[in-house]
């Protein structure tokens, strides 16, 4: 009997007008770093989201540890494009910041791969998608 692994993302766009769930865009970041990711690098998700009083876990840390590359260690905050930082992930922000640790808080899908590729924790990618070019010209595009 032959067996199929399926892909553990979802192939499927998201319906237009309603965007990616913070779950789903750290799922996609995390497969484009287990494809993509450069040799002695890491980026694990922090299993933080119940951080309502359980022994261990603190409000406010980021989705994900980031270990390798230009930054050596830094942290992400992943976001859908109208989510907010809360109080106390502005607070973890600045701690970093004190002591120069890289944080990035991260809107979307393609902004958080745009930043491990400036990182140099995943290989950048040469025909990315249009999100990565800032140059509007750059993209085909017509002024």
């Amino acid at each position: 009997m032959r067996t199929f692994a399926h892909h553990p993302i979802s192939r499927r766009l998201p319906i237009k007008g309603v965007p990616m769930r913070e779950s789903a865009i750290q799922a996609a970041v995390c497969q484009h770093w287990r494809m993509f990711g450069l040799p002695h690098t890491l980026v694990a998700a922090i299993p933080n989201e119940a951080a309502k009083g359980q022994a261990g876990l603190t409000k406010g840390l980021p989705d994900l540890l980031i270990i390798g590359g230009r930054v050596r260690i830094g942290f992400m905050e992943l976001k859908t494009p109208t989510g907010r930082l809360s109080l106390e992930q502005k607070t973890f922000r600045a701690l970093c910041a004190f002591v120069s640790i890289p944080f990035a808080d991260t809107y979307g899908r393609d902004e958080p791969i745009a930043i491990l590729e400036a990182w140099g924790v995943v290989r950048p990618q040469v025909n990315g998608p249009a999100a990565y070019q800032t140059n509007p010209s750059q993209r085909g595009a017509r002024p």
